[in-house]
């Protein structure tokens, strides 16, 4: 056996990295700028002094609207600085904060995106990237997400021209921001006072000389003559193109990755490559002359031809291949693969479909515009806005255009998606083709005697490509200022409006299922048939010979006059395709009609594939728009300072319409019919923050060189979801300079959102490993006890294994919010000694509840039959049906609230930065120049604990890993 693909499970990890540059530094635990101190300094008393200058101080940092002197606050923090962004040419923010390993995947452009083609939703914890929450300017962003769960912010749109810097807290915001901050908060800043004009051009593609890149950005500002006022714009063009898994022949016919492997080893496992006696990592096993390790074996491009509906070589039914131009020979299915899917096997020639429906990215091409706006009404009044704008376009190069086979046998006497029932009488099968049926044991000269087909139909939709093109703009903008009142204390005020509009359309190829089933039956005219068609008085369909639509030719039969509603012979047309559950087509359907060649792959005419497809449009329209009003300041001073409050008042509306055309919504494609529908809700929201210095560092206590407290609380009055309260308890306490404690408890939620609300209810079909089931019966210890009390006796057989099952999806009104119980504690190292050194290491740890989720049948099953304490009336048992014989007969795989989740993580970051003179003066040379300065950085982040509860049965549980 061969190696194809690695992929290294390294047991410990981490990210580093070394950055040369003038005047840098290392990342600091919060980003603030250095005002200028007082210029009178001797002649003010030294306590008046350091008053002034702890005023002069005071900035806002994420998860606070306090304006706060010291920066390390309770929450973990990474800050990407605008030096970082600018460094490593990075195209998109999502770019920059992947690198960093607390995040995981999320969704981009690259692998597959269903509907979310082209964009780029981060994942902050792995959690999803749906209890992330993302800010522009400490203000929320419309939502880009069109099919998923959340609010997830589309960072592609962000222009990174006008990123000044991007910081992320771990846990926090909820309190300040509202709901969705259950993982964390990212805040992305952006410049408000560029002068100037910068350029960049980049170009990148990859080794092999594909996948091109370019990228351009440009951004230019400039200030007024008095300072008051600022404009900085930015505009960026964006193009990548895309790749398909089979333009990597390595993935796509499995050539050989790299040395042999052990005899025997197949499928994906962890073994010994090089000698060295130890793992070297989890590898993609192929068979010795090439072939996969499994290959789907139902059906192929070219189509399949059987006896039997129920097609599975696995079982020992045999059958006959058409290939690619549509000459008939025997199949040959490969082995069946033990303990797995009969829908697999190894060697042979099935299909390989997971290669040939994937891609590695997409093709994308995106344009952004925006800008910042600021002006100094007064020395105490400022207006701020900033406004973005993005026309996105991206494509999904491939994917699944549709079946004929059992496994997508819709419902009971449907054959749109199942095995398909070809006469031998069909005019394309060729003389080749009549001598292999007949050798199989197929009477061809008996006009009734007919065989099944199975085949994949993408041949017929252009790979099935999907089109998407989404339009964002948004604008934030308001007044902002400070006032002194009751005795010098000062205040800080803002009142803003944001208003947002997302717009996508999904452009999909189908399959008209009236049309195909027309375009199916196909006939060679006859003479008599000419003569008929003649004698009617219609126009001519074609000569003798030629084949045609059994259906046009029919109608062409029927004399105009006959051509009524309540004609036997009319009707006995246009209800042709009774079976699908679409009836009375049209004139025009019938006329158009060309037959279908599906003999071979590609060998329809171009004509007859017009026909039989359609472009089905999905569009969606998201609306955000947000008042809010905040107000902070001082309360009262104790000896280690001032007692600040913040206190603020929010209302946000977001709604959304989900349309589909018109063929989509009643159902013509092979897709379940989807009705265009939306939603709406509002909340009101109201704020408060404290914070308490206890002891500062100039009352000199021991051991507390500095301690604060502090809390902030949010009450969220939701028109869908119901009300809820948010809020956050920590402090901050260091022992001695250089060493420093944080902590905080907080309690957050993340509010349904419209797409899981408001989405359609729609048929979908699906495949099980049913617990009940002989082969996985001994898998949980619980189950053969649980199954037997639902009387399933064993052995039972499920066919939901190897045939799908159909049931419902859809949105979910009556979701509630996502409730989080978060805590981190963790340390800030800043050593005297180690000038530069910066060392932090915290443990987060939080717990969902009330977890919105789409439960999949698998799941429910599961949850079900695996539970210590069997209850059939227990929600996940009522999701799914069973019919006298045990078998499944329809389940509901909609949004839920019935998950639990657990999380467990350490994160320890180091950054040293220090001048290159004194490394160069330490190891013995002797420089007084400035040589610039070295940044070394460190993260490594432990996932302890990734726990998915249903019903008190634990689904997931990844533990170990790092990054």
């Amino acid at each position: 056996m061969h190696v194809l693909n690695k992929t290294r499970l390294l047991h410990t990890s981490v990210l580093s990295g070394l950055v040369m540059g003038l005047g840098g530094g290392a990342l600091p635990v919060a980003w603030a700028q250095t005002p200028e101190a007082g210029t009178e300094a001797q002649a003010v008393p030294q306590e008046i002094i350091d008053e002034f200058e702890e005023e002069q101080d005071r900035i806002v940092v994420t998860g606070s609207r306090i304006r706060r002197a010291d920066l390390e606050g309770i929450f973990p923090t990474t800050v990407v600085a605008p030096e970082t962004i600018e460094k490593a040419a990075f195209t998109n923010i999502a770019d920059a904060l992947t690198q960093i390993p607390a995040y995981g995947g999320g969704v981009n452009p690259f692998g597959d995106q269903a509907g979310n083609i082209g964009v780029n939703f981060v994942d902050f914890l792995d959690l999803g990237p749906q209890r992330t929450l993302t800010l522009v300017n400490g203000r929320r962003f419309v939502t880009s997400d069109v099919t998923g769960g959340g609010l997830s912010v589309d960072l592609n749109v962000i222009p990174l021209a006008l990123v000044d810097r991007i910081e992320t807290i771990g846990v926090g915001g909820a309190p300040v921001y509202g709901a969705d901050a259950i993982a964390g908060t990212i805040n992305v800043t952006m410049k408000d006072d560029f002068e100037g004009l910068e350029a960049v051009a980049l170009f990148g593609q990859t080794e092999r000389g594909d996948s091109d890149r370019v990228s351009y950005q440009v951004v230019t500002g400039a200030n007024s003559s008095d300072g008051k006022a600022n404009v900085t714009f930015s505009a960026e063009y964006f193009n990548q193109e895309g790749l398909r898994q089979t333009d990597r022949p390595e993935i796509y016919i499995n050539e050989p990755f790299t040395s042999e492997v052990p005899p025997g080893t197949s499928g994906f496992t962890d073994i010994d490559v090089d000698g060295d006696g130890e793992p070297d990592g989890v590898f993609r096993l192929f068979n010795a002359d090439g072939s996969a390790g499994s290959y789907v074996q139902l059906f192929t491009n070219g189509g399949v031809v059987s006896r039997s509906r129920l097609f599975l070589p696995a079982q020992g039914n045999g059958g006959l291949l058409f290939e690619d131009n549509g000459n008939l020979r025997p199949y040959n299915p490969g082995r069946p693969i033990p303990g797995t899917s009969a829908f697999f096997a190894q060697g042979g020639e099935p299909y390989d479909f997971f290669s040939q429906v994937d891609q590695i990215s997409s093709p994308l091409e995106r344009i952004n515009f925006g800008s910042t706006v600021r002006y100094d009404i007064s020395s105490s009044i400022r207006f701020k806005a900033d406004v973005q704008a993005a026309n996105t376009k991206a494509s999904e190069l491939v994917d699944q255009g549709g079946f004929q086979t059992f496994a997508f046998d819709g419902t009971p006497n449907n054959d749109i998606g199942g095995a398909l029932q070809i006469p031998v009488t069909n005019p394309y099968l060729t003389a080749q083709n009549r001598q292999a049926l007949s050798d199989f044991g197929f009477d061809v000269n008996d006009p009734e005697e007919v065989f099944f087909f199975s085949r994949f139909n993408n041949d017929l939709l252009g790979g099935a490509r999907r089109d998407a093109e989404v339009l964002v703009w948004r604008f934030a903008g308001g007044l902002e200022g400070e006032f002194e009142a009751f005795g010098g204390r000062k205040f800080f005020w803002d009142i803003h409006g944001v208003a947002g509009q997302s717009s996508a359309e999904r452009d999909q190829s189908l399959l008209n299922d009236l049309r195909f089933l027309n375009a199916l039956e196909a006939v060679r005219l006859t003479q008599a048939d000419v003569d008929d068609i003649s004698a009617a008085g219609n126009n001519p369909i074609g000569q003798a010979g030629d084949i045609v639509c059994q259906v046009t030719r029919d109608l062409a039969k029927i004399g105009s006059t006959d051509r009524v509603l309540g004609n036997e012979a009319y009707e006995s047309i246009r209800g042709v395709i009774v079976g699908s559950g679409v009836t009375n087509q049209t004139i025009e359907d019938i006329d158009a009609c060309r037959p279908l060649n599906l003999f071979g792959d590609g060998n329809s005419s171009p004509e007859a594939v017009d026909y039989v497809s359609q472009s089905g449009i999905f569009s969606t329209d998201i609306e955000q728009r947000i008042w809010s009003a905040n107000i902070s300041g001082d309360l009262f001073r104790l000896p280690a300072g001032w007692v600040q409050f913040a206190a603020g008042y929010e209302t946000r509306s977001e709604t959304a319409a989900f349309k589909t055309s018109g063929d989509i919504e009643v159902g013509l494609g092979r897709s379940a019919a989807t009705p265009s529908t939306g939603g709406t809700y509002s909340t009101d929201e109201y704020s408060g923050e404290l914070l308490v210095p206890i002891v500062s560092p100039k009352m000199d206590i021991p051991f507390v060189h500095f301690l604060e407290a502090e809390g902030a609380y949010r009450r969220i009055e939701n028109s869908q979801a119901g009300p809820a309260d948010v809020w956050t308890v920590g402090g901050t306490w260091r022992p001695v300079e250089g060493f420093t404690l944080r902590g905080n408890r907080t309690r957050s939620v993340r509010a349904p959102s419209l797409t899981e609300l408001f989405q359609p209810i729609v048929t979908t079909f699906s495949f099980a490993d049913d617990p009940c089931d002989e082969r996985f019966i001994a898998d949980e210890p619980s189950r053969a006890a649980n199954c037997a009390a639902a009387g399933i006796m064993q052995p039972f057989t499920s066919n939901v294994v190897n045939a799908t099952a159909q049931g419902l999806t859809g949105g979910n009104p009556n979701l509630l919010n996502e409730t989080a119980d978060g805590w981190t504690i963790g340390g800030i190292f800043q050593p005297e000694f180690i000038p530069g050194l910066t060392v932090t290491a915290d443990y987060i740890n939080i717990e969902i509840a009330d977890l919105i989720d789409v439960r999949s049948l698998e799941q429910n099953l599961e949850a079900c039959y695996d539970a210590d304490d069997f209850n059939p009336g227990s929600e996940v048992c009522q999701a799914f049906t069973r019919d006298a014989s045990g078998q499944i007969s329809g389940f509901l795989s909609g949004q839920t609230n019935a998950d639990d989740a657990a999380y467990e993580f350490v994160d320890i970051r180091a950054d040293y930065a220090f001048e290159v003179a004194d490394l160069f003066n330490m190891l013995g040379g002797d420089s007084n120049r400035d040589l610039g300065e070295l940044s070394i950085d460190t993260i490594i982040f432990h996932a302890i604990k990734r726990d998915i509860i249903v019903d008190g049965v634990t689904l997931d549980n990844t533990i170990g890993g790092f990054g």
